[in-house]
């Protein structure tokens, strides 16, 4: 069910409904596969993965993604819609209109993205559903393909 005052999902029920003729809550509902699967998830510690986030962001800086932002603002693109909220385009936008520096902005940016990485954390802790996790510093390939052989022959 939809709480009335989520505003984006009662939008993308509709465009679901006007598009499939099919109301959201039926094309959502839980149906067992036709066939055993297996969910399989590779993490890796905190730190880590914070690291490698700062990282990314840079790589991304490097690659012109100020650039991007600065090119939607000037196309229009307001820093609202929610296109525009997604990590770093907000932080950048509000850089591009004199709202932070360069440097409080990729803070921000790195501050949220850390807070977004424990959020999903916790997300997969309560919905498990389980998925066979696998951390990517401590296992190579082979080991994660044998895992996987071993599940498809139980």
């Amino acid at each position: 069910k939809i709480h009335p005052n989520n505003v984006r999902r009662v939008i993308r029920a509709l465009e679901v409904y006007e598009l499939t003729g099919t109301p959201i809550s039926v094309l959502q509902r839980k149906k067992p596969p036709p066939y055993r699967i297996r969910v399989l998830g590779l993490t890796m510690e905190r730190e880590a993965l914070k690291q490698r986030a700062d990282l990314r962001l840079k790589q991304m800086l490097d690659a012109g993604f100020l650039d991007e932002v600065n090119m939607l603002l000037n196309r229009g693109y307001k820093p609202t819609l929610p296109a525009m909220t997604a990590l770093g385009y907000r932080e950048l936008a509000a850089h591009l209109q004199g709202t932070y520096t360069l440097e409080e902005a990729l803070e921000q940016t790195r501050i949220a993205t850390h807070q977004f990485i424990r959020r999903q954390e916790i997300w997969f802790r309560g919905h498990d559903n389980g998925i066979l996790w696998h951390n990517s510093h401590t296992m190579n390939v082979a080991q994660v393909i044998d895992s996987v052989a071993n599940w498809n022959q139980e």
